[in-house]
């Protein structure tokens, strides 16, 4: 974990993973976008953002890397998004490491300052010129101090979420077919003690 609210700079465009992800695949010297440039920079003002969380009294850094696995290939991918989308030119993008929660592990960051870090970062940016959208996509989850946040921006800019699990279950178990509930061994067990193959879509 990290001891600070990292404010990261620029994504390259390479995936080299040390270890396998949750669904086996370990990238290795792979680019993120085939034929895209080496590197996207911020488009956060991160050393603003950076003086006001010090003026707050949290933890923060600017971060030169955000390694070259998941986060690095999050990040890569919004700011190519951004940049290569005809009606995205003008939004802003970035990515903000944050610290543990205490019953995590160490080092770590109590949840109220984290929340409060996430909305100075939002405040900084929102000081200078706005982005008239945000736009968060490609995780399967957000936390809820990032949803916070974006709660936070949404009074100033519009947020679009672009989720693949736009459902409070596992996507898996909610496949056309049934595929994965009738397997001998269930990759998750069942939620809330429910059998969701016989729960109607409506109510997921």
């Amino acid at each position: 974990g990290r001891g600070a609210l990292s404010l990261e700079r620029v994504a390259i465009n390479v995936n080299d993973a040390p270890i396998p992800d949750n669904a086996g695949t370990q990238p290795v010297d792979t680019p993120v976008a085939p034929g895209a440039p080496a590197a996207y920079f911020s488009s956060l003002p991160i050393k603003a953002a950076l003086a006001a969380l010090h003026r707050e009294g949290l933890p923060a850094e600017v971060s030169q890397t955000a390694g070259t696995f998941v986060c690095n290939h999050v990040f890569y991918g919004l700011m190519h998004r951004l940049a290569s989308h005809p009606g995205l030119r003008h939004t802003r993008g970035g990515f903000v490491h944050v610290p543990w929660l205490p019953e995590q592990g160490s080092p770590a960051m109590a949840l109220a300052d984290v929340v409060r870090g996430l909305r100075t970062v939002l405040r900084a940016a929102l000081a200078s010129p706005v982005a008239r959208r945000v736009i968060v996509f490609g995780m399967s989850q957000i936390p809820l101090t990032t949803l916070q946040a974006l709660a936070a921006l949404s009074q100033h800019s519009q947020v679009l979420l672009a989720i693949p699990n736009p459902c409070q279950y596992y996507w898996g178990d909610i496949m056309d077919g049934r595929e994965l509930l009738n397997a001998q061994r269930r990759r998750q067990p069942l939620r809330q003690d429910r059998d969701l193959s016989i729960l109607p879509l409506e109510d997921m």
